[in-house]
């Protein structure tokens, strides 16, 4: 590779922890994924919400939650 030429980006380690759901007045119900991140960061996010500055929630399901990058490629997470 080039001097100057930028590499690929970093590897960001995140792992799901938990999930929790709160039950809705329409019976539905709404997630929050728990998720780790690098130097001890700790994200609590819903649908849409962004997790470091490469990734936006796609969806919380209730075992697993799936990120999706600013190219569209996903990465799901799962509770181990």
């Amino acid at each position: 590779m080039p001097e100057g030429s930028p590499g690929p980006p970093p590897i960001v380690t995140l792992s799901l922890i938990g999930v929790a759901t709160s039950a809705l007045a329409d019976g539905g119900a709404e997630r929050t994924a728990i998720i780790a991140g690098p130097a001890g960061a700790l994200y609590m996010v819903r649908d849409g919400d962004a997790v470091t500055t490469s990734y936006r929630v796609g969806a919380v399901l209730p075992e697993s939650v799936r990120l999706v990058d600013a190219t569209g490629a996903s990465l799901s997470l799962t509770m181990r």
